[in-house]
């Protein structure tokens, strides 16, 4: 039983990251994306497809300097 539980949550939590992933290639290629996101998450997006991982960066290493 712990197992069965263990797979349904591992399987759960990868669906979970492949749709969000899927909507920020939505968000990255520039179309209408199908989950809502927030201001916050659209500012680091604002500088063109090809500056996102540089600016995911930035707002890690800030994050972990404050």
């Amino acid at each position: 039983m712990t197992r069965a539980l263990l797979h349904i949550n591992r399987v759960l939590l990868g669906l979970i990251f492949l749709i969000a992933g899927v909507n920020g290639y939505f968000v990255i290629v520039g179309l209408d994306p199908f989950i809502e996101t927030s201001p916050e998450a659209m500012d680091m997006f604002t500088s063109g497809p090809f500056d996102v991982i540089p600016d995911h960066c930035e707002h890690i290493l800030t994050s972990f300097v404050c």
